[in-house]
């Protein structure tokens, strides 16, 4: 995946943790609604996620064709800390596998690295760093995600030529969602990260985001995109359910952990 296009995939796994209370109004300002949306889903104490990426770009250095289509993951996520996760790349050697986080404590295991799950500690920020003191911080050494995401997100809205656009509204199972459009220019994610070299080296068009919110009660239901760039195209869609339902999750068992990263082997 594109250096260049880092943020904005950090700005996907930032709308996971975002979220402020809305109760009923009907709101038709997009800006409006990404920010009280995503304030809003920052509040919930859990929520399932599946995301699916299809496409494929030519390796710059080979110029092998490389195929992501059937990639996917899912998993359920607590803001408490907790949460397992399945992923499959079946056009990477057929690689699948899972992640187990608990606190600062992550297990990883593969088909590509044998039974055992690698344990690793999870970095966390230092204390005393800005946002110290704030709801939510601690978790994060005196962090707040929720403030950061949020102004992170507010910067690329504030960006010149980035628009955001109110479409019709739509229907998610058995409610109705807002959908909301925003159209990042070529320039703002060429000039992310100047000089960098990827498979999406040279972006064909401009980025558009796609997501869902819930009218009712502002979560966030959907993110999806297409990038196209001269090495080729990646289309990724992540939905979000079961919020707010309880997540349990255990390490695995003591004799079936390892310290230390994944070794893959030959690579």
């Amino acid at each position: 995946m594109s250096r260049r296009l880092a943020p904005f995939a950090a700005t996907l796994v930032a709308l996971i943790i975002l979220a402020a209370c809305a109760g009923g109004q009907t709101l038709t300002d997009p800006k409006e609604i990404i920010t009280q949306g995503l304030a809003a889903t920052a509040d919930l104490s859990s929520l399932h996620l599946n995301a699916t990426v299809s496409g494929s770009f030519t390796d710059s250095t080979s110029g092998a064709e490389i195929s992501l289509d059937g990639t996917k993951a899912s998993g359920d996520f607590a803001t408490s800390g907790q949460g397992h996760f399945s992923f499959e790349v079946p056009t990477f050697l057929g690689l699948a596998g899972e992640v187990i986080v608990l606190g600062s404590d992550a297990y990883v295991k593969t088909t590509l690295t044998g039974e055992k799950w690698a344990h690793q500690p999870i970095p966390v920020p230092s204390p005393g760093a800005s946002g110290a003191g704030s709801s939510g911080a601690s978790a994060w050494g005196g962090l707040d995600p929720k403030a950061m995401a949020l102004a992170e997100i507010g910067k690329l809205l504030a960006k010149d030529g980035v628009v955001s656009k109110k479409l019709d509204d739509v229907d998610c199972g058995d409610v109705k969602c807002y959908h909301v459009q925003v159209t990042i220019p070529k320039s703002v994610v060429e000039s992310a990260e100047p000089g960098s070299a990827s498979p999406m080296e040279s972006l064909t068009g401009d980025v558009v985001l796609d997501l869902l919110f819930n009218r009712d009660k502002l979560w966030l239901t959907e993110v999806s995109t297409k990038v196209t760039a001269t090495s080729g195209s990646i289309t990724a869609k992540v939905t979000f359910s079961k919020f707010n339902e309880p997540v349990t999750v255990s390490p695995p068992p003591s004799d079936q952990v390892t310290e230390g990263g994944l070794n893959f082997p030959g690579l």
